[in-house]
């Protein structure tokens, strides 16, 4: 068999596992969360439970903040797609920077989605974005809320190159390999 036909085989297995995924997620879409409170860029403090407007769903994109350059990458692909997303759920980036922070880093980067700023790890560690050895980590999670307003965490999957979340990892395996492999920086 020659590569080309490795490669689409390969490509239609990886398509067959991702919808073996999304059913495994359906199965395992009932563990209970708390109302946290985050803080919007009005700097007003509300529970989780508001942010999903008249949706069901709410997407929320952990991001660690100002200081990963990977983290900056994921958020500026979300300029391309806020619209769509938030044609079908709430979208907000979350991240343990200061509001004031957030604020001046997004105008900067020309950022068009919602963000929130949670200091409480406690967010953070039970949808299994903080450990308290390596910090924070990138990644999404949907949260469902049933009609008596329980919350729940649906799915999640954490960010990294090679990751579904950013198209620039699928754009760079299609260029030849580089001695030193590709990283993003905050301007070029």
């Amino acid at each position: 068999m020659n590569n080309t036909l490795k490669i689409e085989k390969l490509e239609k297995e990886i398509s067959k596992i991702k919808k073996e995924i999304v059913n495994l997620r359906l199965e395992d879409s009932n563990h209970l969360i708390r109302d946290f409170k985050v803080q919007l860029h009005s700097k007003k403090i509300v529970k989780l439970s508001t942010l999903f407007d008249e949706k069901k769903e709410l997407l929320i994109s952990f991001n660690m903040g100002k200081k990963c350059k990977y983290c900056t990458l994921w958020a500026d692909e979300y300029n391309g797609i806020i619209q769509h997303l938030e044609n079908r759920s709430p979208f907000f980036v979350v991240s343990p920077d200061s509001i004031e922070t957030q604020k001046e880093f997004s105008k900067s980067r020309n950022w068009k989605f919602k963000m929130l700023s949670c200091q409480n790890m406690e967010f953070y560690k039970e949808l299994g974005f903080y450990d308290g050895i390596d910090g924070t980590w990138p990644g999404v999670a949907c949260l469902i809320k049933d009609d008596d307003e329980n919350i729940y965490l649906y799915s999640k999957s954490y960010y990294g190159p090679g990751d579904n979340f950013c198209s620039m990892w699928d754009f760079n395996d299609l260029l030849p390999p580089q001695k030193t492999p590709w990283s993003p920086k905050y301007n070029y």
